[in-house]
């Protein structure tokens, strides 16, 4: 069983990280698309750790012994999960830039070969 004081310090530290990335979305400092996914795990988190009998009975399914160890399991994976969206983010910005810089490129040879004739 989570010991109340953790679960509180976990809480407020859930509530503080979802207030703060509602904040830099309402700043305009990071992209709803973005920000989705922080926040779907912020809201789950806050779930499991106020309703640790979930928690519990998913440890049981999985035989892992300890709520905390569970805890940081669950932890870990969405951890995977924003690594691995994250990482689709940013295949498809250096694809565009690519795409963008050939096109300034030929742009670039087209202006120039007009200024020339």
């Amino acid at each position: 069983m989570i010991q109340y004081r953790t679960q509180l310090v976990i809480i407020i530290f859930i509530i503080i990280s979802l207030l703060a990335i509602i904040h830099m979305i309402r700043k305009n400092a990071l992209q709803l698309r973005y920000s989705l996914v922080w926040l779907f795990v912020g809201v789950s988190f806050l779930i499991i750790v106020l309703f640790p009998s979930v928690l519990r009975h998913l440890a049981n399914l999985m035989g892992i012994y300890s709520i905390m160890n569970m805890l940081f399991f669950i932890g870990i994976l969405f951890l995977i999960v924003i690594i691995y969206t994250l990482t689709i983010a940013l295949s498809n910005m250096s694809k565009r830039i690519k795409d963008i810089t050939q096109e300034l490129a030929i742009l670039k040879k087209e202006v120039n070969d007009n200024i020339i004739k």
